[in-house]
């Protein structure tokens, strides 16, 4: 068979496999020419390598480290690492020299699972490389055994779960502390409370639950929020003084602590408040003035 572009009798040039098989035909030697149209074939190549291409641009430049490895654990492509280490030195190694002696028994079960179902496998994972990450892992076979050829997507999530760590370490330091502490959600609503939050204000914690934060707040404290909400979304973290709104009317001093919360993706879910009664501070530093 032989490729070439081909005309029809309109003049358009299309690409063309054509077959050249040689008869005899009533003693005479002739040629069979069969041409068959491959446009949508080259087409379809074309895109193939077009995709071939796109996917290697994402696997190179994700953040996760994406792996092909067999039913052994053996890596035939490594697209990164976390080290920063040549991916090519890693070839034909077991992928358990990636994570920590401890992961090895999920690695293990996430290929049986996958082998078994076809279906896509979660699981988590260590690895040292340097420094310790805590690994979010993808697993789905994508070549059915004998040969038994597994996509593998390790990603990064250390800072995440660090981050549901301390808010862990937050929410039941919460119900415990001294001071006022809630947590807000991204729309501004108040979602958590504790008992010391609900002394402060003079209200009921479940009466609070599902009011506007800003509203337990003095108008005049408000207008500085825009300037500290932008600090909360900069830095994670803001401070300020102000006064809060009793139930009863009266108004208490107060110095605020604003820290950003995470879920597991390190997405940002609101923030919690911590409320402080300053009232003692400021009077003391009223007598003080008055003696001087």
């Amino acid at each position: 068979c032989v490729v070439l572009n081909a005309r029809r009798k309109d003049g358009v040039e299309f690409p063309a496999d054509i077959a050249l098989n040689p008869i005899v035909a009533e003693g005479e030697p002739l040629v069979v020419a069969v041409i068959r149209d491959i446009t949508q074939k080259v087409r379809a190549a074309e895109e193939l390598r077009a995709a071939e291409e796109k996917q290697r641009l994402v696997l190179e430049t994700s953040p996760d480290v994406t792996a092909i490895i067999d039913a052994e654990g053996t890596i035939s492509f490594l697209a990164r690492t976390f080290s920063g280490s040549d991916p090519a030195e890693w070839l034909g190694h077991p992928i358990f020299e990636l994570l920590t002696a401890s992961s090895h028994p999920a690695v293990r079960q996430a290929l049986a699972r996958a082998a078994a179902t076809g279906q896509l496998v979660t699981f988590e994972a260590e690895c040292d490389g340097g420094q310790h990450r805590r690994l979010h892992c993808r697993m789905r076979m994508i070549e059915s055994p004998p040969a038994g050829r597994f996509l593998l997507v390790l990603s990064d999530v250390t800072a995440a779960y660090e981050a549901e760590l301390e808010v862990a370490r937050l929410r039941q330091a919460m119900e415990h502390a001294v001071e006022g502490m809630c947590e807000v959600d991204r729309a501004g609503k108040i979602i958590a409370v504790n008992a010391a939050t609900a002394r402060l204000l003079g209200c009921p914690a479940g009466e609070l639950v599902g009011r506007g934060a800003t509203g337990a707040f003095t108008a005049g404290t408000r207008e500085g929020f825009p300037e500290v909400l932008a600090t909360l979304a900069a830095r994670g973290r803001a401070e300020f003084e102000g006064e809060v709104l009793r139930a009863d009317g009266a108004t208490l001093p107060v110095r605020v602590t604003l820290v950003r919360s995470l879920d597991r993706a390190g997405a940002v879910t609101g923030h919690f408040c911590f409320l402080r009664d300053v009232t003692e501070q400021h009077r003391a530093r009223e007598q003080l003035l008055i003696s001087d």
